[in-house]
């Protein structure tokens, strides 16, 4: 598939995804979504399947771990973990630690709209995309990243995350 073919697909899953606060879903109606083909998509995915248990067993005593060079942040690879609490102020972010304490908000639609359907129970995990420059080569490219609800044993909820840029699309992102 080329580049451009890529993008056009993502921008029409962007595009159904902005549809739904219309009409409610963010997925096509009637279809199941599709599991994971690619490697890299696999590995976000169970990276943040892995910390969302983390906080359900360990709650926001593992914020401090995940906020440190370690299992959940690889600087050689630039892997990490963020998470936000229930009024979206980031908790966790050990790639990006002046994020810690902001809030995501109206800026960052796309994000806000992914984070408010896992809050409101319409999803428990969701794939949210958008236009991001790379920290290191400068480059604009396609941000991927899974988000997942998880609750600590103290009843708070958090959204925790981890994504990449241009990865393969994968037809759950069109779906």
């Amino acid at each position: 598939m080329s580049r451009t073919n890529a993008f056009a697909r993502l921008a029409l899953a962007v595009l159904v995804c902005a549809a739904a606060p219309i009409t409610g879903r963010c997925e096509s109606p009637g279809l199941a979504f599709s599991p994971l083909e690619y490697p890299q998509s696999i590995a976000i995915a169970e990276f943040v399947n892995r910390a969302s248990d983390a906080i359900r067993e360990r709650g926001e005593a593992v914020f401090a771990e995940m906020n440190t060079e370690g299992p959940w942040f690889n600087k050689k690879t630039g892997q990490y973990v963020f998470v936000y609490d229930s009024n979206l102020t980031t908790v966790v972010n050990a790639g990006f630690p002046e994020m810690r304490g902001r809030r995501v908000g109206a800026e960052d639609p796309r994000k806000f709209f992914a984070c408010s359907q896992l809050l409101s129970g319409a999803r428990s995990e969701i794939w949210a995309h958008a236009e991001w420059r790379d920290a290191v080569t400068k480059q604009q490219g396609c941000k991927s990243a899974f988000l997942r609800l998880a609750a600590a044993p103290s009843g708070a909820r958090y959204i925790v995350g981890s994504g990449a840029l241009n990865l393969p699309i994968e037809r759950r992102f069109i779906e």
